[in-house]
């Protein structure tokens, strides 16, 4: 009976044993996890950095000519695509109720540009305050960001910005910096460029030699931020500001020195 009682704790004493090692197994511990992880070294220096931006073109200007009360279209001077210069005469309308009628009014262009929209013909009644036509100056584009607040200190105005449209170099600056709404204005040279408004467009913005923590920016290729282990035992997050060539301009700065990249899944 002795015998089979101790054969029946050995059993229990096996089977808690092997449970233990599967759980270990499946989750490992921070230390056992950093054995196996990736060490970085922060490099501390200065590096010239480039930050991306991406987004969506509009024209520099753009002036929409509408009339507030109801008119009759009775002279269109212009057409659709038509080039117009600031001041000249466009269209004219006559009022259709009984203080205006009878009493032509001249429509002149507020910008130079281009005609992009003409919404009605000859002779045709506007009701008030729709827009007749659309007049947009396309010698230049605005785009409009809103990097990561972390970004902004290092983005100033009139920084150069580059892009590609297909195999076209194109130029631009910053043209504005709204620091409490977050929102970068970039000014770009439509001259020529074959740019379009509504156009999807990538570039970065060339922020000069920047002081900071950099890394390989081969940890930063699906994300924009990765987590780390100080020598001092403290996990940090450090966040991607911009790019120097093979390197990547981190935020937090770090002391200079080796760390390990950890897993997501620790906590």
């Amino acid at each position: 009976m002795k015998s089979l009682l101790f054969l029946f704790f050995i059993y229990i004493l096996f089977i808690s044993c092997r449970n233990e090692s599967s759980v270990n197994k499946d989750n490992p511990t921070k230390k056992e996890y950093a054995a196996q992880a990736d060490t970085i070294k922060i490099i501390n220096g200065s590096f010239p950095v480039e930050i991306p931006v991406h987004g969506f073109l509009k024209a520099w200007k753009t002036a929409l000519l509408a009339v507030p009360q109801k008119t009759r279209l009775i002279a269109l001077l212009v057409e659709e695509h038509s080039y117009v210069k600031k001041g000249d005469l466009l269209a004219s309308v006559m009022g259709l109720d009984r203080q205006t009628e009878w009493t032509p009014v001249d429509l002149f262009s507020p910008i130079s540009g281009q005609v992009t929209a003409l919404n009605y013909k000859l002779h045709q009644i506007v009701p008030a305050n729709r827009t007749i036509l659309k007049i947009e100056d396309l010698s230049r584009f605005i785009l409009s960001v809103k990097p990561e607040a972390r970004k902004i200190p290092y983005i100033k105005r009139d920084q150069r910005v580059k892009f590609l449209n297909g195999e076209k170099s194109v130029k631009g600056h910053v043209n504005y910096v709204d620091r409490e709404k977050g929102i970068v204005t970039i000014a770009i040279d439509g001259t020529n460029k074959g740019l379009q408004v509504d156009q999807e467009i990538s570039g970065e913005i060339e922020c000069g030699i920047i002081k900071g923590s950099f890394l390989s920016a081969d940890y930063f290729v699906s994300d924009e931020k990765i987590r780390v282990h100080s020598p001092e035992e403290i996990d940090l997050t450090l966040f991607r500001v911009g790019f120097a060539d093979s390197l990547v301009l981190v935020n937090p700065p770090l002391p200079e020195g080796k760390y390990l990249i950890l897993n997501r899944k620790i906590p």
